[in-house]
């Protein structure tokens, strides 16, 4: 999945509790309220939400 991401600075880093965050353009994923970082379950889940941010231009 990493090899079809097209933002080079897009990235996914693992947590301390096991979930996933999000780097997009360089810049970690939060919620839509912005209150809090965006965790996901798998990585695979965090590749494929950022590919969508990468089709569409913009956070999901």
């Amino acid at each position: 999945m990493p090899n079809e991401i097209k933002n080079p600075s897009n990235k996914v880093e693992r947590s301390y509790e096991g979930k996933y965050y999000a780097f997009w353009r360089g810049h970690i994923v939060y919620e839509h309220q912005k209150t809090r970082v965006r965790r996901f379950e798998t990585e695979r889940d965090a590749w494929e939400y950022l590919a969508l941010c990468d089709t569409l231009g913009k956070l999901a």
